[in-house]
């Protein structure tokens, strides 16, 4: 694998926060190209879980999306470690491998999954609303849900007290979260995201205890800064778009008793899991 030279811009930071607020998140739009060549987005979800026994708690917000109408298939370590073998080179199976806490896993997996063959991935601390799905399925283009975090009160922002402002906060952390993605299968943003995350892994220098930066939102952030970077550069439409309503759509779910002990990665100590 050739290692991807990202810019400065999706590398630092600073830089990347400032990109996506002032181009993926306000220019969207404008930019978004509604016509493209990809398959349909299949209407198919997938979750992980990383043991095969789920705790009820779990389960019964992973149960809410049997409203969607949509067939689901749920991963779990091994079946997650069987399908990267099945579809793809020993180099991405040993990445997973290397993969030491279920949340990384989890980023892992759903990055080689939506890139083989597409669907909507969603965690399974999201509950659904029971709200009509229609609207994600219209077109080919990617979508996700966009994210703000503030330093000054270590919150996350609600989407319309960040969004349509016309400037950048400097106490704001803009970013694009791996939760939602909905995806054509193929699609090179994934293909970029897996090929930054298998680096990732596999390079010897990389710290793996920063979960979020190697496979997870802060990977996320990044590829999608340098593909906009490159479709700008090439003149190229944008097949990327946000989805404003998410929290309409579903809302993420705090109180399970995971979050509380070190299957939350914001509280684990750092062991393999």
């Amino acid at each position: 694998m050739n290692y991807l030279n990202f810019s400065e811009v999706a590398e630092t930071d600073n830089l990347r926060s400032k990109y996506i607020f002032e181009n993926v998140f306000r220019r969207e739009v404008i930019d978004t190209n509604r016509s493209n060549s990809y398959s349909a987005i299949p209407k198919q979800l997938i979750q992980y879980w990383d043991d095969t026994i789920i705790p009820d708690d779990v389960k019964k917000v992973m149960d809410t999306w049997t409203k969607s109408g949509m067939p689901k298939i749920v991963y779990n370590r091994d079946s997650a470690k069987k399908f990267i073998s099945d579809n793809f080179s020993d180099e991405f199976a040993k990445a997973y491998e290397k993969c030491i806490h279920p949340a990384m896993r989890s980023d892992y997996f759903r990055l080689c999954y939506l890139y083989k063959k597409g669907g909507l991935y969603v965690d399974v601390d999201d509950k659904f609303n029971n709200v009509r799905l229609n609207s994600l399925f219209e077109n080919n283009n990617l979508k996700v849900h966009p994210l703000c975090y503030d330093l000054s009160t270590d919150q996350m922002v609600r989407i319309n007290d960040f969004y349509h402002f016309s400037g950048v906060n400097p106490n704001y952390i803009y970013y694009v979260n791996n939760d939602p993605i909905l995806a054509p299968a193929k699609h090179p943003l994934i293909e970029l995201a897996l090929n930054r995350a298998t680096y990732n892994l596999l390079d010897e220098c990389t710290d793996l205890k920063d979960i979020q930066s190697i496979a997870g939102p802060g990977n996320f952030s990044a590829s999608v800064v340098q593909y906009f970077l490159n479709r700008k550069n090439t003149g190229s439409p944008l097949d990327f778009e946000i989805i404003m309503n998410w929290d309409d759509i579903s809302n993420p779910q705090w109180n399970l008793k995971y979050r509380k002990d070190q299957r939350n990665w914001r509280k684990w100590l750092g062991d393999i899991m």
